[in-house]
């Protein structure tokens, strides 16, 4: 499956802030109160009780939300409590209220502030999740208001999209011959549009289709959160296949992307998961993107933006190293991998046969050169 996400270039590193709300280290505030409270001179609590008067129902209640913002829990949170006051009021918020009602929407079971502090990944990418998904909250808002006022509905909206890409890609010199025939059945009725909390429910639901796949509240909760950032991906283990695109945020290249993946021969897939930048997950990520920029190039469509660097950059390495450049990745793209995969010599056992093996590759299950690559992991990101 295959997805695209929007998400800041580089990791940010955490950053410890100044600012504590511990009255000991803080001169001059007052101390918490027997139940754990801040006093209401402090900003953090006329935001709870700003929330409590609205009504706070994410499955915290009050008393866990003081609780986790006493210093002695803030300590043992993924994210502490200072990291996410360092954050603007709007952000603050939203991983107070809504943030968790959205969490809750995707996986089915309550989801309340606490738990997004303890199972959050970092303070700077819980904060750029939640950027994210206001974001496409008011995108949707604005798409819906205008579709509206234009008189026009999603279910037109949706055939419109697959009549653009079935044309485009008819339209594409390039695409092997055999690949035409079945791109109305491919793309006709496969294009699902969603809202942010239906878009991050049917990625969530193709992550627990993976065979195998570990199910746990950390796993659960770190793939809704990065759900929070996808704006398309296309299925791999639920059928039929869909390209679940988000409303309001998606243009041709997203779709195009995503198109590719399942028009891609076999092989060309691999599963949700929590990273994509290394190994197999990341060649076929690179090599998918190659061929949305060169689709895009050919047919006069301007770029969405430059979307998986890393990946395009470890394709590109691979392809040098094996003698393909881009125009030849075409012919390797839409017939099995293993032919690709044979040339670029990736061995199921990496000690079995000579031949370059990347980093990356070795990487994918480790870094072990005990351990066995293949192209179908239990758990790698698309």
């Amino acid at each position: 499956m295959s997805e695209h996400e929007e998400k800041p270039r580089g990791r940010a590193r955490r950053v410890a802030h100044e600012t504590t709300l511990d009255p000991v280290r803080r001169p001059g505030r007052a101390r918490h109160e027997a139940a754990g409270v801040l006093t209401s001179t402090d900003p953090v609590q006329r935001t709870l009780d700003a929330s409590a008067v609205r009504g706070l129902q994410t499955g915290a209640g009050n008393s866990s939300v003081a609780q986790s913002l006493s210093p002695e829990a803030a300590v043992q949170r993924s994210v502490t409590t200072e990291e996410l006051f360092a954050a603007d009021q709007e952000v603050f918020d939203a991983v107070l209220e809504t943030f968790p009602k959205h969490l809750t929407a995707v996986i089915g079971e309550p989801v309340s502030f606490v738990d997004v502090l303890d199972h959050a990944q970092d303070a700077p990418t819980l904060i750029g999740q939640v950027r994210f998904f206001l974001k496409y909250q008011e995108e949707c808002r604005a798409a819906a208001k205008k579709l509206l006022a234009e008189g026009g509905n999603v279910v037109a909206e949706r055939a419109a999209i697959e009549d653009r890409l079935i044309d485009a890609f008819g339209r594409w010199g390039r695409l092997p011959s055999d690949v035409v025939p079945r791109l109305a059945s491919a793309l006709s009725g496969r294009v699902a549009l969603h809202s942010p909390d239906g878009l991050a429910r049917a990625r969530y639901a193709e992550w627990l289709a993976i065979p195998g796949v570990q199910v746990t509240k950390e796993k659960k909760l770190l793939v809704a959160m990065q759900s929070s950032q996808v704006v398309a991906f296309a299925n791999r283990h639920i059928q039929p296949r869909k390209l679940n695109l988000r409303f309001g945020s998606v243009g041709m290249h997203d779709s195009m992307h995503e198109a590719l993946h399942i028009l891609s021969g076999a092989g060309w897939d691999k599963h949700v998961g929590l990273g994509d930048a290394q190994g197999w997950p990341a060649t076929v990520e690179g090599a998918t993107e190659l061929m949305t920029r060169l689709l895009l190039q050919d047919l006069g469509i301007a770029k969405g933006g430059d979307y998986y660097l890393k990946e395009v950059n470890e394709a590109l390495r691979l392809m040098k190293l094996a003698g393909i450049d881009v125009v030849q990745l075409v012919g390797y793209y839409f017939q099995d991998a293993s032919v690709f995969r044979g040339v670029l010599r990736i061995k199921e056992d990496v000690q079995g046969g000579g031949g370059f093996i990347s980093s990356a590759v070795l990487d994918y299950t480790g870094g072990s050169r005990k351990k066995k690559v293949g192209a179908h992991p239990k758990e790698a990101t698309q």
